[in-house]
């Protein structure tokens, strides 16, 4: 036993390492420790290496021709992962109503986004804009009410409060646009 030791410190050097050098093995894994939360993980860093490459291709952009390039390459790219677009057609926009407020106006609309496919909307108009405004659409998340909902409505008064032309739309099944409506419970299903 005493020989073992002996031959143990003989090559101890060997396996020496310096103090700058770590053996932890599963640094790497931490992030990885709380399971619930992995494929946050995973997906968070891929997304993250995206659009660091996507910021550093932008950065490179300089001109006018550069830009119209890029443009150019994003709709080739977005019309083979989701197909060409559809050819546009009228809108054949109505005014159904006007709620006059004191520093903006909201007029209710209805629109046909494809022909006899009818979208209705709100669109929340500053008093205070002569000509052009920057404009918003507004798409709000799963709420039977949609923009209606007083989370959604504060949103897009302060918006429009700030000088912005907001126009938030009811997405399917929700606001004006129920689909399968129970007429026993007064609600789409």
């Amino acid at each position: 036993m005493k020989r073992f030791f002996t031959v143990l410190l003989a090559l101890l050097p060997i396996f020496a390492f310096s103090q700058e050098e770590t053996l932890d093995v599963l640094k790497t894994w931490r992030k990885y420790s709380d399971i619930e939360n992995a494929l946050y993980h995973h997906y968070s860093t891929q997304v993250n290496m995206l659009l660091d490459k996507r910021e550093a291709g932008i950065s490179k952009l300089k001109t006018e021709a550069d830009w119209v390039k890029r443009q150019n390459q994003i709709k080739k790219v977005l019309s083979e992962v989701i197909g060409e677009f559809p050819e546009k057609n009228p809108l054949n926009a109505k005014i159904t109503g006007i709620s006059e407020q004191d520093d903006y106006k909201v007029e209710k609309v209805i629109f046909e986004s494809r022909p006899n496919f009818y979208v209705t909307a709100a669109l929340f108009i500053p008093k205070k804009i002569k000509g052009k405004a920057p404009a918003i659409i507004f798409a709000s998340g799963h709420y039977n009410d949609a923009f209606r909902g007083h989370t959604y409505q504060r949103s897009c008064i302060n918006l429009v409060k700030k000088g912005f032309v907001v126009l938030a739309f009811d997405p399917l099944g929700q606001g004006e646009r129920l689909q399968y409506y129970s007429k026993a419970e007064g609600k789409s299903l």
